[in-house]
Parts: C-alpha cells; structure tokens; sequence
C-alpha cells in the first residue's frame, strides 16, 4: 500500500502541469517543427479540464527578428549621421594639427622631401588614429551589448543571442578610413600649395 501525500498524489503522473517546454532537436526544420504543432492541435481538449494552450517560440522570434531588423535600419541611419558629424570634427582636428607642423612641413619640404612622402605620413597618422578608435568604440559596444543581451535572456527567460552588426562595423570602418584621408588630405593640399619662404614666414 502506497502512502499518499498530503496533497492527494501519490505519483508523479498525477502531479498537475502548468507549463510544459519542448525543446526542439538541433536541425529539425519549420516543416517538422508544423507537423508536431499540428498534431498537438488535433489532439488537444477544449472543454475538459486539461485543456492547453499551444505557444511556438518561432512566432515570438519573428516579432523579434522584425523589431531588429527596423532597430537596425534607424541605427545604420543615425550611424550615417553620426560619421557625417565626425567628419567635421576630424577634419577641423587634423586642420590644426598640420597647422601646429607648418614649420616641420616647411622644413622637411626645404631639404627635399616630395608632396607624396608628407601625404603618407600623415595619412598613416589618420589612418591609424581613426581605425584605432573605431575598433575600440566597437569593442566597448559590443561588450555592452552582449551583456546586455545576457541580462534580457534572464530576465524575460527567454532564449535570445547577441548578434553583432558585422555589416555595419564595415561600413564605419570604411567611412572612417575614407574621412580620415579626406580630413588630413584637404588642408594639407592647401599648404603644400605655397611656397616653401612663405610656410616659414607664416610659422614664426
């Protein structure tokens, strides 16, 4: 003779089930996935006490994919935006900086240094200093996020991934790179220009 809790139930089998999660099988596809549903839906119960409600996680993911997507279009425009802006900045920063270097320029220029030669070097400076800073503000986003994403899937028990924006890396990066040569290739052509007594009579 089995002995009966307290609650009425001596088994596990009769322990009442609010929820019940099927986890599906790596690989299974939307068709699969369709016929398990369809066959749940045909065996359920509408008027008897066991009757149950059928949630597919995938419908919630499209929801989720749409938001994202939409998400993601408005920050590639703010994106945009925000390079457009930094152009500016960048290109007054570099503008002073060869104007601090007038006399170097001069100088360099006075024993023979070519208009290509002064291009690279401060086109590497540019370079370095934008891609540089464009890799480490990505690499603080993505922390951010992920850690983000991580709290989320807590919170809303939910099995939601961090995907980071390799599309837009890319574009900031080339964006980067292209102002970056543009900022420091403008205002050096304009001095490069003049003669070499005249950089020297305007740097002191």
């Amino acid at each position: 003779m089995q002995r009966q809790s307290s609650h009425g139930v001596d088994r596990v089998e009769q322990v009442p089930m609010q929820r019940l999660l099927i986890k599906m099988k790596d690989g299974v596809t939307d068709q699969e996935e369709l016929v398990l549903r369809q066959v749940l839906e045909r065996n359920r119960c509408y008027g008897c006490l066991g009757s149950y409600k059928i949630k597919a996680f995938s419908d919630k993911k499209k929801k989720f994919d749409m938001a994202r997507d939409i998400i993601g279009y408005i920050f590639s425009v703010v994106t945009g935006i925000a390079m457009f802006i930094c152009f500016f900045s960048l290109m007054a920063a570099m503008h002073a900086n060869i104007h601090d270097q007038k006399k170097e320029i001069a100088v360099l220029r006075a024993v023979g240094a070519s208009g290509f030669y002064l291009y690279r070097v401060y086109i590497y400076e540019a370079a370095v200093l934008v891609i540089s800073s464009g890799c480490l503000g990505m690499g603080i986003g993505a922390t951010v996020g992920y850690t983000m994403a991580l709290q989320r899937s807590t919170f809303l028990a939910l099995p939601l991934s961090f995907a980071f924006p390799f599309g837009t890396a890319r574009f900031v990066l080339f964006a980067a790179l292209a102002f970056g040569i543009l900022s420091t290739a403008i205002p050096l052509r304009r001095l490069l220009a003049r003669r070499v007594y005249t950089i020297l009579r305007e740097a002191q």
